[in-house]
């Protein structure tokens, strides 16, 4: 029973759950929560990718044979995904909270429980050590911390360039992530995992090495993608959520159906990461601005309303 209750627990620290959550808020509920919620969790899982590749840190049961896995995984363990993602999930949600000032102390004290939960669950599934878990929740606290500060003066200086600049800077960002991670998977091209590392990576069920940049390339092509759509969307007029709760509910199989197809891509042939990424890109593309535009064609959702040009300033 316990073990049943900490795979749920642990479940809520996951992309797995809270990227879901934040696409149907940006597609039902509350636009602008979702997209800032999605676009920070995305950061912060390409960052995570990226760190736990850079430090090569084994998980508690690769090496330790008194520690039982109750789940593989075949990442690095430093920091903890599962840790760092929670905080910022979670986090974010409370400090945004977009739900009414007198629910805000109940989301603050249920994103607190969570995040610990999150963290416990981590290590008693043996997936962590208790300092891999404190480097997710510092290394999640320091982001959100970033983002909750810059986030306003962020987006009022992205909204100001044109188009083609941000698309400029969002392949600066996969950039920045994609470059250091393929780096480091050339630099190990030669290391082999430890034998005992592998059979208990197989013990709990899993396959594979953790030498790869599949991660990275994932969580950063879904971050390009949704950075793209939401610039584009932006120019569109935005997206309005408004609409009868049946019109708001059919958003949802149109979604998940555009989803999947886009998913799809990474099945063809060719480099694994260029793939993942180009899948990714389009499945973050469809959440923020395929999606949103497919649900006007329908009339699913309002037309768009163009944002008014700025006012001229008059001569001196």
């Amino acid at each position: 029973m316990l073990t049943h209750f900490m795979h749920a627990v642990s479940f809520l620290g996951s992309a797995a759950f809270y990227v879901p959550v934040f696409v149907v808020l940006l597609w039902c509920v509350r636009p602008r929560f979702g997209a800032g919620a999605l676009v920070t969790v995305l950061l912060g899982s390409a960052l995570n990718a990226l760190l736990q590749l850079s430090l090569q840190d084994p998980r508690p049961y690769w090496t330790d044979r008194d520690v039982t896995a109750l789940e593989a995984q075949t990442s690095f363990g430093m920091p903890s995904g599962h840790a760092q993602g929670a905080m910022i999930a979670w986090g974010y949600l409370a400090a945004r909270w977009p739900f009414g000032a007198r629910l805000r102390p109940w989301a603050t004290g249920t994103a607190v429980v969570l995040v610990l939960l999150v963290g416990v669950s981590r290590v008693y599934l043996g997936q962590h050590t208790p300092e891999q878990v404190a480097a997710g929740w510092t290394t999640g606290a320091l982001l959100l911390a970033a983002v909750l500060w810059s986030e306003p003066r962020v987006l009022a200086w992205w909204r100001a360039r044109p188009l083609t600049t941000q698309f400029g800077l969002v392949a600066g960002v996969a950039a920045a992530f994609l470059a250091p991670a393929a780096l480091t998977v050339r630099w190990l091209e030669g290391w082999q995992m430890p034998a005992a590392w592998r059979q208990a990576i197989v013990a709990a069920g899993g396959t594979g090495g953790p030498v790869t940049a599949d991660r990275c390339a994932l969580a950063t092509g879904t971050l390009c993608g949704a950075l793209v759509g939401l610039s584009w969307l932006y120019r569109r007029g935005g997206f309005a959520a408004a609409g009868p709760p049946a019109r708001r509910l059919l958003r949802l199989p149109v979604g998940l159906a555009g989803s999947l197809a886009a998913g799809t891509f990474v099945l063809l042939p060719g480099p694994e990461p260029v793939l993942i990424f180009c899948a990714q890109a389009l499945v973050g593309l469809w959440f923020t601005a395929g999606a949103p535009e497919t649900f006007r064609h329908l009339r699913l959702a309002a037309p768009a309303v163009p944002p008014a040009p700025a006012p001229e300033r008059a001569p001196v």
